[in-house]
């Protein structure tokens, strides 16, 4: 005898802060996540990690239809050389709008030209 698949009816589906934020405003309302759960057709844990997210969701800054809300560790964590990764964006940008082509050799020279100068600056500030 064999198993239907349960994965064919399950699909991943996006929903908007305001989604999120109407689940929340239930739930402390009813109090009970599996009534919040059932009347918003998601699971219980996602009502459990909106809650936990509540801050996130509820921010001003982020009233327009995002779906996914932004980790912190992720925009707390920034480029060790992000100067010369903002000076590269820049070059590619530029290099793009004179209708240049741009290569990945291209890229990575403008680096080392950039990392290059770094160090002498670093150097000359020791001495």
């Amino acid at each position: 005898m064999q198993r239907e698949s349960n994965n064919e009816n399950k699909r991943r589906r996006s929903v908007t802060a305001g989604f999120k934020r109407a689940a929340i405003k239930h739930f402390e309302i009813s109090g009970v996540k599996n009534v919040t759960a059932l009347r918003f057709k998601v699971s219980r844990q996602q009502i459990q990690q909106w809650v936990k997210n509540k801050e996130v969701i509820n921010d001003p800054n982020n009233k327009k239809s995002v779906r996914r809300i932004p980790d912190k560790a992720k925009i707390a964590k920034r480029a060790k050389y992000h100067e010369i990764e903002s000076q590269v964006n820049e070059y590619v940008l530029n290099q793009r709008y004179d209708n240049r082509c741009v290569t990945i050799k291209s890229i990575q020279t403008k680096m080392k030209e950039l990392m290059a100068k770094l160090l002498l600056k670093t150097e000359n500030a020791g001495k």
